[in-house]
């Protein structure tokens, strides 16, 4: 198996097929394809006039990718090459179906696609999309701009599967300006993660209204799912055995271990803390809790936290502080990454003006336009995350983010591992995990519940 299987990232996303709608059924169906046989791009060969042309596309419906890419990369591609871009903006679930339909029913309804970090097991093994490597290293300026651990993680088996189209931390977000009025420092750890969270439930805004130390992500799903993988690395925990090298694992899931005994019982901590409605919390409802001034403290990711803090009107804008995720003592500092990416579809017939359109999208000028656009995202480019960054206000964030790119500890992308089998590990997990927090079952019930039913996925798919 190849070593770039293991950059794992994530992100952000919102996926229930629970019951297996997709799962190992799914990925065996994709693998069934084989070669799409479809679009071939000769990098000299790119013409720079696409009069006439309409490409389509399907991204998330969120902040970025999806918005800033309508907004500033359309623009920016028609006025360089004439061409049109036909752009969808669509959830989760429904970017996922769509690239599941194209990819199953030998059809290309769209020439371009965004993809989750976590589905590049799923669609890479499958061959259907365009392998990048030679586009991008015809492109000089990419090839050398284009930060090169985004790009291991947007690659299958050798081949870059996808262009990054984000570049994402999984970070603590909390108001600086309370835990500057009463003293408090950052926790760097657990045990003072749950004190403060503590400390801060209660009337802290002097409104005469009840407001809570921390929120997080407990909707049933892929909101739970990826929220518990977080804490669950950051309490040591490891998905497989010998996780991530990919040579010594067995596959062998750990769920039921003692790191994850302990990271379902620092959820169910912070549940006593948080909104009464949080149950029903996924990354917008988490964020806008922060941003709407009812928490002192979340951890999610950068971009739909800042866009929501440092939106127009925002009351909050000057008062919210960030830092690294609190680990668990003893353990190599682990900061969760992710991204997403966007492919050219494998049975494209217009594969030159995707790859054009692609290649706008991560130019200097159009990156540093959506990153002043929305405060707090990162450029996907090493050199413009260099010049941009400056000792206040939003932009600041980027300094923190080289900070956080000196950190070479795998489990940084590897926490929710890229594999084929990525979707029923989710489904499993967004299920299990929330029943535990809801209370239909014990924490004892879920986590082994957890394990069989991983370990049959494993067994399933020939691990």
């Amino acid at each position: 198996m190849d070593k770039n299987q293991l950059a794992s990232p994530f992100r952000t996303s919102r996926r229930t097929f629970l019951g297996g709608a997709l799962g190992v059924a799914g990925l065996m169906a994709l693998q069934g394809c084989g070669s799409p046989g479809g679009s071939t791009v000769n990098p000299s060969a790119i013409p720079g006039d696409f009069a006439g042309q309409t490409i389509k596309g399907i991204l998330q419906d969120a902040p970025v990718p999806g918005g800033q890419y309508k907004a500033v990369v359309n623009p920016a591609w028609t006025a360089k090459t004439k061409g049109q871009m036909d752009l969808i903006l669509a959830d989760y679930d429904t970017l996922y179906q769509s690239i599941v339909l194209d990819a199953t029913s030998g059809t290309a309804e769209h020439d371009l696609m965004g993809l989750d970090i976590l589905w590049m097991g799923q669609f890479g093994s499958a061959n259907s999309m365009v392998k990048l490597n030679d586009l991008l290293a015809s492109d000089a300026d990419l090839n050398a701009n284009v930060n090169k651990v985004l790009l291991d993680g947007a690659s299958w088996a050798g081949g870059v599967v996808g262009l990054p189209a984000t570049n994402q931390s999984w970070n603590l977000f909390y108001r600086k300006d309370v835990f500057d009025a009463k003293g408090i420092k950052p926790p760097e750890n657990w045990t003072d993660f749950l004190a403060v969270a503590k400390e801060l439930t209660g009337d802290w805004a002097g409104d005469g209204e009840k407001h809570y130390g921390v929120a997080m992500n407990v909707k049933r799903g892929a909101p739970v799912a990826h929220d518990w993988l977080g804490y669950f690395a950051a309490m040591g925990g490891q998905m497989f055995d010998n996780w991530p090298d990919v040579e010594k694992t067995q596959y062998k899931p750990q769920i039921d271990s003692e790191a994850g005994h302990k990271a379902l019982q620092l959820v169910m901590d912070m549940r006593a803390y948080a909104p009464e409605d949080v149950a029903e919390y996924d990354w917008n409802k988490t964020q806008a809790a922060l941003a709407e001034g009812r928490v002192a403290m979340i951890c999610s990711w950068n971009d739909g936290t800042c866009a929501q803090v440092f939106a127009p009107g925002s009351k909050v804008a000057d008062k919210i502080g960030w830092a690294r995720l609190p680990n668990a003592a003893g353990m190599d500092r682990f900061d969760p990454r992710g991204f997403w990416s966007i492919g050219i579809n494998g049975r494209s017939d217009k594969g030159s003006a995707a790859w054009s359109y692609l290649a706008t999208g991560l130019s200097k000028d159009v990156q540093r336009q959506m990153v002043e656009n929305v405060p707090g995202i990162v450029p996907v480019r090493d050199d413009l995350l260099k010049e941009m960054e400056t000792d206040s206000g939003p932009l600041s964030y980027l300094g923190f983010m080289r900070t956080l790119n000196e950190n070479t500890n795998p489990m940084n992308f590897a926490w929710r591992p890229t594999l084929p089998e990525w979707a029923s590990v989710q489904d499993v997990i967004g299920l299990t995990i929330n029943q535990a927090l809801t209370g239909e079952r014990s924490p004892d019930e879920a986590l082994r519940d957890a394990q069989t039913r991983l370990e049959a996925a494993m067994k399933q798919a020939g691990r």
